[in-house]
């Protein structure tokens, strides 16, 4: 019965959404979810403004390791597409217990690989306009063989993954759907990769830039948007990149250790710094922007980025508008 009555949630979950990425329901929740069906097919991915989530799975971490306070699947629904997901096998070579794999940063998190795969799957399932991607870089306690078993399980790699040989700088958003690809996942361990030569493993440093130096984040907020950020547009290159929002904590200096109290005082910034980019500047340079705290008003704010790029469907440039609208 339980079972019966979970596929009858689905089925309209999967409805609902269905109905609200054509365009027959007209709220700010919904359509976010399907903000990408506004995207013109002509896009390049590595064009396309995508808010992205930093540490995506510690929502459930103790206070200085909680990047984030949304589940896998509210980010979704708010509309972000970039995760950087890391996983530890905290029962090292505990095969066959897919439990032992869980999210972590810094501390292992309650969180499991299995539960932000399900939700991320549901999500897949439901709305084919939307296009995922999985940053795999950090690893513990090598998760690999498992962590592989679970994506082939549950993310069906073999129907909804991108996969290998494909020209990450000339892709569309067009070619996606024509593949019928729904994610991507960027692989980081390159041992690993090779292994297990999977066609829908890209290895992350072929696909992916996000460069990152510590000093730009552990000082002045200005001093990371001024000079962090230029620099980091600089090595810019055809590959998706990354654009690291984030602040770091400094050991020395227990004030900075909590990321919640860094990202409230970083973010008017970081929001005035995304606006700037409307009237020019780096904005063609701009790709995935990640965030801390990701929510609605931090993804509208990165997604209306599209408009300025000319990236929206004429035809959808006004629902496209009324969408982002809070963030204009």
């Amino acid at each position: 019965m339980r079972k019966a009555q979970a596929i009858i949630l689905l089925f309209l979950f999967c409805s609902v959404a269905l109905l609200a990425a054509a365009g027959f329901l007209n709220t700010d929740k919904l359509q976010l979810n399907s903000w990408m069906s506004l995207i013109d097919g002509s896009a390049h991915l590595t064009d396309i403004a995508m808010p992205g989530s930093h540490d995506a799975g510690t929502y459930e971490c103790f206070v200085w390791d909680k990047t984030q306070h949304l589940s896998i699947a509210e980010q979704l629904e708010s509309g972000t597409r970039y995760f950087d997901l890391r996983v530890d096998n905290s029962l090292f070579n505990d095969f066959g217990n897919y439990e032992n794999l869980r999210m972590y940063h810094g501390l292992t998190s309650p969180t499991t690989f299995y539960s932000v795969l399900l939700e991320i799957r549901d999500f897949v399932e439901c709305h084919p306009t939307e296009f995922l991607i999985l940053d795999f870089q950090h690893f513990r306690n090598e998760p690999y063989i498992q962590m592989l078993e679970l994506i082939e399980e549950h993310l069906s790699p073999e129907y909804y993954a991108l996969k290998n040989p494909v020209d990450i700088a000339s892709l569309t958003l067009g070619e996606i759907r024509a593949m019928g690809a729904r994610y991507m996942i960027a692989w980081g361990d390159f041992d690993s990769l090779q292994a297990f030569d999977k066609q829908y493993l890209f290895y992350r440093r072929d696909v992916l830039s996000s460069p990152y130096i510590n000093p730009y984040h552990t000082t002045a907020d200005e001093y990371l948007i001024e000079q962090g950020f230029e620099h980091y547009y600089a090595g810019r290159d055809n590959r998706l990149f990354v654009l690291q929002s984030q602040k770091t904590g400094v050991f020395a200096d227990f004030d900075t250790m909590n990321p919640q109290r860094n990202e409230e005082s970083f973010s008017p910034k970081a929001n005035a710094f995304l606006r700037s980019l409307r009237s020019g500047g780096r904005l063609s340079d701009t790709n995935i922007v990640m965030r801390d705290f990701i929510d609605e008003e931090k993804s509208k704010l990165i997604i209306s980025l599209n408009l300025s790029k000319n990236l929206v469907k004429p035809n959808s440039i006004r629902a496209f508008s009324a969408l982002v609208k809070s963030s204009l």
